[in-house]
């Protein structure tokens, strides 16, 4: 069985439990503006359970955002994704902290995490994948982080075709915050 769950502007804190032949979905999207700290927890417990996270995450401003996911292995060949990309602009801070806990009632479990954020101006991010392997048992477990300042390079090349530094940002964005 699949599932789409989507979240706009998620704020609070939730929990999804995953069962057996399960495969969730979740796309999350914060792009408005304001303070938000979000934390989702996500326990897989049957054989081949599956949950793919995918978020985008825009600060502007004075925002200051947060985001914990954590998935939990605990079953028979499960399978586990977290992507999140972020924008920050202006004087913003962004804090990307994604967990995968493989447990030792796992099995053959595949977990990967993958944070990517690009800083504008002033702004700050924090991003910290964390990867727990209590078991020899595995199929597969990965993480990555990126934090970094935009090139001053690319800002430059657009404008010496013509683009103004705010278009030249907005197109940035949109091209790093696309998902596929």
């Amino acid at each position: 069985m699949e599932q789409l769950i989507e979240k706009e502007s998620p704020e609070g804190k939730e929990r999804i439990v995953i069962g057996e032949n399960e495969h969730i979905k979740i796309r999350l999207h914060d792009t408005k503006t304001g303070n938000r700290r979000y934390e989702l927890e996500i326990e897989l417990l049957g054989k081949t359970a599956q949950c793919t996270v995918k978020g985008v995450l825009l600060a502007q401003g004075s925002d200051e955002k947060a985001w914990t996911i954590k998935q939990f292995f605990a079953g028979e060949a499960q399978t586990g994704a977290i992507a999140v990309h972020g924008v920050g602009q202006d004087a913003s801070q962004i804090e990307i902290n994604a967990t995968a806990l493989i447990g030792q009632s796992s099995a053959q479990a595949t977990a990967e995490i993958e944070e990517r954020v690009i800083l504008f101006d002033a702004a700050k991010a924090k991003a910290l994948p964390v990867l727990r392997v209590e078991t020899d048992d595995v199929a597969g477990a990965s993480h990555a982080a990126s934090v970094a300042p935009i090139d001053e390079n690319i800002l430059l090349y657009f404008a010496a075709r013509g683009v103004a530094l705010p278009a030249a940002k907005d197109i940035i964005t949109r091209g790093f915050l696309s998902l596929s």
